[in-house]
């Protein structure tokens, strides 16, 4: 006992004492080494069979990596106080403690395309493990990556977000690496700065003129001219000056800033670009989402010819290889031709253009004449007729696709077969504006791509229906659906694809000095060196409406975890706590996810939230309605527990600017506080404690749970014991908003204000910048702050607990837990 008379209690010696015990009890409800009879005690009995291994290292070996780890066992142990400060017998329901430890650990749609790393788009429903596709890498350059897991979703609501030439159908969280511009903050000379800087140079033996002339060649401002820097220093409030120059200046001479210079948000100046992800549901119209151009490789690889031998009285040769004449007739065929049994044909009618240039395409390939009547061209050969169906070409006009094999070609080749395909299916309005236009949506979304990919500038699909009742010849569908494309720059296609008719060509080039250009400069006036800007562009987005619910499927993509969707650079949407925030480290060791892969994690960490119930399911010592109450604890506390890891992650990602204390602690209450909540109502219920003293011992932990937070926080930045196991300044990298920062953003000024932001939003990986961010932190008092509120907090929510709970040993060691928490050092 101490002075006072109290029970001194040896909390750390009580927790490792506590911990054993529940370990045990974890043991019992998933066994380091599973067996045949626990997995059909768990899972039921198996209609067929399961496979044990399987199970242990895909679900056992995953959650004792992460439970092996230690830990203080501290949500379990609240459970039992909580029962025993109740008055109610912990020894009785010892064993429903281990259930708070073990729990404690979007999408697109079907007919969405993914870029394949060969230049390939397939339907996401094609992709499969193994795969690899073009990804986005951490410098902004494109790179092939594999994918590792495929994922189908099921049905669910959908966006449809369109933009001024992409369209996609996505979930509403599944995100968007989207851009925006950052005006940069400069100084300008206040009245007192400039007698000031007059008095000190007048001292030195200059005025403000023979200073500059002095001293601007020395001074790393190549942006500004000396006659700039003149302006500047003797007060022009339109010229400004950057901080660091400015620091420059009055450390080489001796005054100071504060009060001599004030800071301005420049409106027009040359602005700095901000990548950041946003989920769907988080876009606006006039947002910026990064998209592919051109992308398509430039070499790439012929087609084999098949074909039988030619019979004697063939006249045709077949060339040795696939060239770009076959390439052009190929593309053409495809639009409007048709392959037959020893007939291949062009319908072009006698004094149609382009009738003369592709009869004399067809002798430049096989070296013979066609056969020639008044509405068609037709090669009469079975060689021939052979080697376009063998390359996919004889198809009915509302089944045609463009085949794989015209993905793989040569940028020189790929451009001879849409020039075919423009000279079938394709018109040149007056305008110069080119249009494709077929039965086929997919072959037309597939053009789409092929022309996105190669770097033109496609609107999106639109249909409309034609009515054929107009034809001479009788058609049994009177009404048929086609779908278009349209094609701008006109000079682009007309140097870069061509056309064989002459009316084409003259329109082409009438609308020459026309040409249509991605105006992203316009909003986004510089860019990181990584960003190649022919490669990739910016699109703006113009519609996003609600668009019912659809099947969805995503992909995991290995290292970068993001592909193209349509073109759109898009993110894996995986939500499970280390892998959401990108942690590397857990107690010191690496993230299960980084050790059994991410799949695995998921997966595993899925099942620690239902393991649990098991408990509940089976709990024979309880009443009925006892466990049905417990029931509603569980499901109601993993809900609220979902939400704050939702709030937190889309704070850490940059995506809510102004996040104000209340809201912070109602974060932490949720993501933190809930789980400790949730042990002290169990507790409290189990112990038969009135529903007044379930209320206030829950408020209470949550509140414990909070203060658990804050200091988990403070001790990320300056706790070294902590660093060692989770890394230092971990919550930097992550770009948190925790208390200490909000803090900060409240009480800085401009200018550390600004770097604090940019260096959370970067999430930087290297030490140095980190530290520069806490020592930020550290300057403005925040960490001290964020002692004394996480104390506050428990010290007034204690109170609450002194009125409605009696004296007792249980109630002894729950207050000395609580100040443990939130003075601990690990």
């Amino acid at each position: 006992m101490d002075e006072k008379g109290k029970t001194t209690i040896d909390i750390e010696k009580y927790l490792t004492e506590q911990s054993k015990t529940i370990n045990q009890e974890i043991e019992k409800i998933i066994p380091h080494q599973i067996d045949g009879k626990w997995v059909e005690r768990v899972f039921g009995k198996a209609s067929y069979a399961y496979d044990v291994e399987s199970i242990q290292k895909s679900i056992a070996d995953p959650i004792w990596n992460l439970l092996d780890r230690g830990g203080k066992r501290w949500r379990p142990i609240l459970f039992l106080l909580s029962l025993g400060a109740v008055g109610g017998d912990s020894s009785k329901y010892h064993h429903y403690s281990a259930m708070f430890e073990i729990v404690h650990n979007g999408c697109v749609t079907a007919d969405t395309l993914i870029w394949t790393a060969e230049g390939i788009p397939k339907p996401i429903t094609e992709i499969n493990v193994g795969d690899n596709v073009l990804s986005l890498d951490g410098d902004l350059s494109l790179t092939p990556q594999t994918v590792i897991k495929k994922h189908v979703n099921g049905i669910k609501p959908v966006l449809e977000i369109t933009m001024r030439n992409r369209r996609v159908t996505t979930t509403l969280n599944h995100p968007f690496l989207t851009g925006r511009k950052k005006q940069p903050i400069r100084m300008v000379i206040t009245q007192a700065g400039r007698i000031q800087l007059e008095t000190k140079l007048h001292q030195l033996g200059f005025t403000i003129s023979s200073f500059c002339d002095h001293v601007h060649s020395h001074l790393q401002i190549s942006d500004f001219s000396v006659g700039h820097m003149k302006n500047a220093l003797m007060g022009y409030s339109h010229c400004t000056l950057p901080y660091t120059f400015v620091e420059q200046i009055v450390n080489t001479i001796g005054i100071s800033i504060e009060g001599h210079w004030i800071e301005r948000q420049m409106q027009f100046a040359k602005a700095d670009i901000v990548f950041e992800w946003k989920e769907a549901k988080d876009l606006k119209v006039g947002d910026l989402v990064v998209i592919t151009k051109d992308v398509a490789p430039e070499n790439g690889v012929l087609p084999e010819l098949h074909y039988s031998q030619s019979r004697t009285r063939d006249r045709n040769k077949i060339p040795d290889k696939f060239t770009l004449e076959m390439a052009q007739l190929a593309g053409f065929l495809l639009g409007d031709g048709s392959i037959d049994k020893g007939r291949t044909t062009l319908c072009i009618p006698q004094n149609g253009i382009g009738r003369k240039e592709y009869e004399q395409l067809v002798v430049n390939i096989f070296r013979a004449k066609p056969s020639l009547s008044k509405d068609v061209i037709v090669i009469c050969s079975i060689a021939v007729s052979e080697l376009f169906a063998s390359l996919g070409l004889a198809k009915y006009a509302t089944q045609k696709e463009i085949p794989e094999w015209v993905f793989r070609l040569p940028r020189t080749h790929r451009l001879a077969f849409i020039k075919g395909y423009l000279d079938s299916d394709g018109t040149v309005s007056k305008k110069g504006q080119t249009i494709f236009e077929c039965s086929s949506e997919k072959l037309i979304i597939q053009l789409k791509a092929l022309l996105d990919s190669m770097g033109f500038i496609t609107g999106n699909v639109r249909n409309r229906i034609m009515d054929n009742s107009h034809f001479k010849k009788y058609i049994k569908k009177m009404k048929t659906r086609m779908y278009s494309i349209s094609l701008s720059s006109p000079a682009h296609v007309l140097t870069e694809i061509g056309t064989e008719i002459e009316m084409y060509q003259n329109r082409l080039s009438q609308t020459k000095a026309k040409m249509v250009q991605f105006r992203q400069e316009e909003a986004i006036p510089s860019l990181p060196n990584g960003f190649d800007i022919q490669k990739l562009g910016f699109n703006t987005i113009t519609r996003i409406k609600n668009s019912g619910e659809k099947e969805t499927f995503d992909i995991t993509v290995e290292n970068t975890h993001n592909y193209f969707s349509n073109g759109i650079i898009t993110h894996n949407t995986l939500m499970v706590d280390d892998i959401e925030d990108d942690s590397q480290l857990r107690r010191g060791q690496p993230c299960t996810h980084k050790v059994y892969g991410i799949d695995v994690a998921v997966n595993a960490g899925n099942a620690m939230y239902f393991l649990p119930y098991t408990l509940i399911r089976d709990a024979t010592d309880m009443p009925a309605e006892k466990r049905i109450l417990l029931a509603n604890i569980y499901a109601q506390e993993m809900l609220n527990v979902h939400i704050g890891q939702g709030m937190d992650i889309l704070w850490h990602r940059g995506q809510k600017y102004s996040i104000s204390e209340d809201e912070y602690l109602q974060m932490c209450a949720y993501k933190t506080g809930t789980l400790a909540r949730m042990a002290a109502r169990a507790g409290a219920l189990l112990g038969n404690g009135t529903p007044e003293q379930q209320n206030v011992l829950g408020k209470f932990s949550e509140t414990i749970g909070v203060a658990f937070q804050i200091q988990d926080d403070l001790l990320n930045l300056v706790g070294e014991e902590f660093a060692k196991g989770k890394g230092v300044g971990e919550d930097i990298h992550e770009g948190k908003r925790t208390i200490m920062v909000l803090h900060t953003l409240q009480h800085a000024n401009e200018k550390d204000k600004a770097r604090l932001l940019e260096i959370l939003n970067a999430h930087p990986s290297d030490e140095k910048t980190i530290r520069e961010a806490i020592s930020i932190i550290q300057k403005h008092g925040s960490m001290d702050y964020a002692r004394k509120k996480a104390r506050e907090l428990v010290e007034k929510s204690w109170n609450e607990v002194e009125k409605v709970l009696p004296h007792s040993k249980a109630k002894e060691i729950l207050h000395a837990f609580a100040e443990y928490l939130i003075n601990r050092k690990v």
